[in-house]
């Protein structure tokens, strides 16, 4: 009996990772933050309250903020719109944010002047997320699991194409922006060429439920699902794996290099971070008080993370 007992104990702690650790400082945005965009030392943040918070994430310090205008909601009153997606290429910045009768509005915005490339009130689609494939062109993602490639400068769809039935979740773009990693509902994380639509091939049996985030960074995949795994590929090997969560994962992060991940940990809001390669737990990080948005990584060293309220926390993990 006493044995069992000492096993248990030595297995569960080979799991516990090395060290906890506390946030730097945060940074305090005007509504919950839905979206983030590192360049640097400057951190854009898209919100709930209709804007797009601008930081030095450095300094601490607020440098200036985009407010879209009002809408009306189904009642007709005037409210702020939420911001659900955000991008940037050079000068440019690409949004979609909340417009009439539920549907998106997508803007550029650049030099302090916003151009409307598709318009809600008249396109009528339930765009989800939008991002720069180069300077001329951006790759946009429907609820209703539909990807579609925009020309910027003739305003034409270069393609669309219906990925399948289930209800979208999340995108993100490999190194070179040549292929996308697209998540829905089904667990299946769909390897898209970017340049025709086209299915390169399906990465599944890890998650079973739907995937609410993915990153793709350096060939490896990361996906945070309501299965409570936080699921890794690998798209030039047939490896693959997932670590659990006690909780539903909501939100992933992963570095640059593709040889760290983090993912939401716990009910407590945790975030733990771990070796893509080896498996290897490394930190537990523990301050953030509402549920996880989105996870950074600004190096190897750092992270930037977001949750269900207006607090941005900055990190240091080792």
């Amino acid at each position: 009996m006493y044995l069992k007992i000492s096993i248990f104990i030595l297995l569960s702690s080979l799991s516990i990772p090395t060290f906890a650790v506390q946030p730097l400082y945060s940074l305090k945005a005007q509504g919950s933050v839905t979206a983030m965009f590192i360049e640097g030392e400057i951190l854009y943040a898209a919100t709930d309250a209709g804007c797009i918070d601008v930081f030095n994430w450095q300094t601490k310090k607020p440098l200036n903020s985009i407010t879209f205008p009002k809408i009306k909601d189904f009642m007709g009153d005037e409210i702020a719109p939420k911001v659900y997606s955000i991008d940037k290429w050079q000068n440019k910045i690409l949004s979609v944010s909340q417009g009439v009768h539920g549907f998106r509005n997508v803007f550029t915005i650049e030099d302090g002047k916003t151009n409307l490339l598709i318009n809600a009130e008249i396109d009528k689609m339930m765009i989800k997320r939008a991002v720069f494939i180069n300077k001329d062109q951006i790759l946009i993602a429907t609820l209703g699991n539909e990807l579609m490639l925009f020309d910027l400068i003739s305003r034409k769809f270069i393609y669309k194409k219906q990925l399948g039935t289930s209800v979208f979740s999340n995108i993100d773009l490999n190194d070179d922006r040549s292929q996308v990693a697209v998540a829905d509902e089904s667990g299946i994380v769909h390897i898209i060429n970017v340049k025709n639509g086209e299915k390169l091939k399906d990465l599944q049996g890890r998650n079973v439920d739907n995937i609410y985030q993915v990153k793709y960074n350096n060939h490896c995949i990361l996906s945070a699902g309501q299965d409570r795994r936080a699921s890794v590929y690998f798209s030039n090997s047939n490896i693959s794996y997932y670590l659990e969560s006690s909780f539903i994962i909501y939100s992933v992060g992963l570095s640059s290099d593709g040889n760290y991940g983090a993912f939401s940990y716990s009910e407590n809001n945790y975030i733990k971070i771990f070796n893509t390669n080896t498996k290897a737990e490394l930190a537990l990080l523990k301050g953030q008080k509402s549920t996880l948005t989105q996870i950074e990584f600004i190096n190897n060293d750092m992270i930037i993370s977001s949750s269900e309220d207006q607090q941005i926390m900055i990190w240091k993990w080792r």
